[in-house]
């Protein structure tokens, strides 16, 4: 499924490329430790921090904008792949209409020759209890069929709804990474730091943040690996119900080609 690729393609670098320009921001230690650094800075030094703290906040700006085309992206992809999959069990529903259809035209088919067959009471009593059971058998094999999809549908959903917030998450917590090195940066900028420093410890804060985000991704469950689980197990749901079935369905006729035969018996004994 195509949910993975929408957290690949906002890359880190697509997030970030243009905020590893300004620079960055340390906890109190690295305040303390640009201490050493701090000195009167010369006209191009104070110029150079003025570009980076300026231009640090506009790329601010720019991630949130970002971040939020992340977040309609990701809400438009959930709401495609649902609707991919109602379109895909509808498709199966209208499958699954047809094939009953003519399973009960065969079926009714097969009873109207059998009651053709049944010239004495004790043979029409037989055929009405094969009836029965062969009825009975289908309609719990076809509900089985439908707790198999509904189980399926369910868990499909529950899938998507789970990589859906665990990718909102990763990119929440990379922004609250990528804010927090920058309201960092921004503080040595109002210090009067170095340029430098400044631009150093940002890069590094958004190292250690690109690092995690991408950690996140990878762990990221495929929607698409679930699936191919999910209608494993659904796929073996169909075939036990199948066979119940089969073996109700032989016990039957095994019954009622004995019925027959002990009738005949009767009939020629007589």
């Amino acid at each position: 499924m195509k949910s993975n690729n929408i957290l690949q393609n906002l890359t880190v670098a697509a997030l970030t490329a243009s905020l590893c320009v300004p620079s960055s921001a340390l906890a109190q230690t690295r305040l303390d430790a640009s201490a050493t650094v701090r000195a009167k800075p010369e006209a191009s030094s104070v110029a150079d921090r003025a570009r980076v703290c300026t231009g640090l906040e506009n790329r601010v700006r720019l991630l949130e904008t970002r971040y939020a085309e992340l977040q309609k992206r990701l809400e438009a992809n959930q709401g495609a792949q649902k609707d991919r999959l109602e379109s895909l069990r509808n498709e199966r529903l209208d499958h699954t209409k047809t094939w009953q259809d003519k399973e009960n035209t065969n079926r009714n088919t097969q009873f109207t020759k059998l009651e053709a067959l049944a010239k004495t009471d004790a043979r029409k009593a037989a055929v009405v209890e094969f009836k029965m059971t062969v009825e009975t058998a289908v309609t719990v094999r076809r509900e089985a069929f439908r707790a198999a999809d509904e189980t399926f549908k369910a868990q499909m959903r529950s899938a998507a709804d789970n990589w859906k917030t665990s990718a909102s998450d990763a990119a929440a917590n990379f922004r609250a990474a990528v804010q927090t090195a920058a309201d960092g940066a921004l503080t040595l900028c109002k210090s009067g730091d170095d340029a430098e420093l400044i631009r150093t410890a940002f890069q590094a804060d958004l190292k250690t943040a690109r690092m995690q985000f991408q950690n996140d991704r990878k762990s990221l469950t495929r929607v698409g690996d679930q699936a191919k689980a999910y209608a494993h197990s659904r796929k073996e749901a169909y075939a036990t119900a199948f066979a119940d079935f089969k073996i109700t369905l032989e016990a039957a006729r095994i019954a009622l080609k004995a019925a027959f035969a002990a009738d005949a018996s009767k009939t020629v004994s007589n």
